[in-house]
């Protein structure tokens, strides 16, 4: 009846499960820093797209009255809605779906090496209700499966929450975007990848960590899936959690120490990912979160995409 059992809770994390250490800790915690506006009005927010098109941003004090940031789970749970889910076990995650032409010098699938070890279904339909009693409520117990609610527009379902929401972020100038929700429990992860659309992430209440690399990085250096692979093409197979991942590839490690970046996002933040951007996103806590995904105007795109250095940006404001 419940969304997941207790069974095995103890087990949670296998063997076949990579644990951040202090080798991982290093492959994202370059001495760069992100650049901070504060608060920018428009105008600032454009000079400084103009002036770094390739850089991410955060943007502190721009959601000081967003009033999406009161629907907590307490308020959330109220809502009669259904929800579908992505549900995850032993590090699972939409990768496992798709690596089917993963296979070793014995012809076992990646799906096969896997089973019973990691597992992942997405679509998994519950009410709000529940996912909230399971998962998100304080005292929730921990489950050796976990569940998300990723990239589902959770707002225009609901009118109070779309009342709440309000206009988008003032930096969109009203261009045509996509707007998607994700709320789950601390620990719920997405995999390093890149998106084809400016992103607006902003975060309502609970915290999440961010690990950025430049767009600009090579495919073989990024260890990104094949292009074969529609599904997976913007996806990396690297962890950059994981130290035995790192250890594997050698050149994104590298790479990572140099240039990476790290962002931790607290309630009220709002981080501005370039399209193409890098990035691997960890819930350090409940979490709910919103991303707007949109393209530059016609004759704006080759403006914005001046190449620029990703590193070593200034504050806008300063």
């Amino acid at each position: 009846k419940d969304i997941v059992s207790r069974a095995g809770a103890r087990e949670r994390m296998r063997s076949s499960v990579c644990v951040a250490s202090s080798c991982a800790a290093r492959a994202f915690a370059s001495s760069v820093e992100i650049p901070t506006l504060r608060a920018p009005s428009l105008a600032t927010w454009r000079a400084f797209r103009e002036a770094s098109p390739e850089s991410p941003v955060l943007v502190k004090d721009s959601l000081r009255h967003w009033q999406l940031r009161r629907w907590t789970p307490a308020k959330l749970r109220v809502l009669d809605i259904q929800v579908p889910l992505e549900m995850s076990k032993g590090g699972g995650d939409y990768r496992d779906v798709f690596r089917l032409d993963d296979t070793d010098q014995a012809g076992v699938t990646h799906v096969a090496r896997e089973s019973g070890t990691r597992a992942f279904v997405a679509g998994h339909v519950v009410s709000l209700r529940s996912f909230c009693d399971t998962f998100l409520m304080p005292g929730s117990k921990t489950y050796d499966t976990s569940a998300y609610l990723a990239q589902y527009d959770l707002v225009s379902a609901v009118p109070e929450l779309a009342r709440d929401c309000g206009p988008p972020p003032p930096f969109l100038e009203n261009k045509k975007h996509t707007r998607n929700t994700w709320l789950g429990p601390g620990g719920t992860v997405t995999p390093l990848h890149r998106d084809p659309s400016h992103n607006f992430f902003c975060q309502a209440w609970g915290t999440k960590r961010l690990l950025l690399y430049p767009r600009r990085e090579t495919r073989d250096t990024m260890r990104a899936f094949p292009n074969t692979n529609g599904f997976l093409r913007n996806t990396s197979m690297v962890d950059p959690e994981c130290a035995h991942s790192l250890a594997q590839n050698p050149a994104f490690f590298e790479m990572a120490k140099q240039r990476g970046l790290r962002v931790d996002l607290t309630p009220g933040d709002a981080l501005f990912l370039p399209k193409g951007t890098w990035h691997h996103a960890r819930s350090t806590s409940p979490s709910l979160s919103m991303s707007y995904w949109w393209e530059e105007r016609e004759g704006d795109e080759s403006r914005a995409m001046t190449p620029r250095s990703f590193t070593g940006v200034t504050d806008a404001n300063k």
